[in-house]
């Protein structure tokens, strides 16, 4: 598929421009490679240094491509499955995620959740309704090219049906994006922009949400990507195992 394709030119392209950029520093104590694009740079420059790499999986690198063809997908399973062999560290951020590299890579990843407890949530688990308004919730960092700003131009829904809330970590480009919703008059159509929580307050005020949502744009079409919404109930969350 076209998206086999870019992602293996992307891969590429990657690791070329990671391994120059890792050759000038003249030698580290360590290296940590993030998701299975750094990973063969990486184990290119450990091996010039003679240090040893961790690598952290922040997802199934294989399956993150939705238009991927399975014969596609098992293609990326065994380039993954490869490269782990030379791995000093493995790391993944669920213990879902490390289940399914036991299982489909023979490998034990070391689990250090980036999520909150669901201890967190405890005395809190229903949503707390206190009308028949839909409450979406955008919980995330603000960052370019994630589809953010095309979500606050597309929402155009009466508040009394549905509401958006944006909450994160604030940035530069947090307040791009508010000033952007401003600037369309979207706080009349019922966007908001919530203040960030620390860790432990997140399941506690995601509970007042029924909807959690992300935009992401789909590969099928580089040159004009198509935005796609993500929704999930709150509750289903709480169960998932990734």
């Amino acid at each position: 598929s076209s998206d086999h394709i870019w992602l293996m030119d992307h891969l590429i392209r990657i690791s070329i421009g990671l391994i120059e950029a890792g050759v000038r520093i003249n030698g580290t104590d360590l290296l940590i490679a993030i998701d299975l694009p750094a990973l063969l740079a990486g184990l290119c420059l450990c091996e010039l240094y003679g240090v040893p790499l961790i690598y952290d999986a922040h997802e199934i690198w294989s399956h993150s491509n939705l238009n991927l063809e399975w014969h596609e997908i098992e293609w990326w399973n065994q380039l993954e499955r490869r490269l782990l062999r030379d791995v000093d560290i493995p790391v993944t951020v669920s213990p879902g995620i490390g289940q399914w590299y036991h299982r489909e890579m023979n490998k034990e990843m070391l689990v250090v959740p980036n999520y909150s407890p669901l201890s967190d949530s405890i005395g809190q688990s229903e949503p707390k309704a206190i009308d028949d308004t839909v409450r979406f919730l955008f919980l995330g960092a603000f960052a370019d090219n994630r589809g953010i700003e095309e979500l606050i131009q597309a929402w155009d829904f009466d508040p009394d049906i549905a509401t958006l809330t944006l909450q994160g970590p604030h940035s530069e480009h947090r307040d791009k994006c508010k000033k952007f919703s401003m600037s369309l008059g979207r706080g009349e159509r019922g966007v908001r922009f919530a203040p960030p929580v620390s860790e432990n307050e997140l399941i506690a005020e995601a509970d007042f949400f029924i909807t959690g949502t992300y935009p992401f744009f789909s590969l099928g079409n580089i040159e004009y990507p198509a935005l796609l919404i993500k929704s999930y109930s709150i509750e289903d969350c709480k169960t998932t195992p990734f």
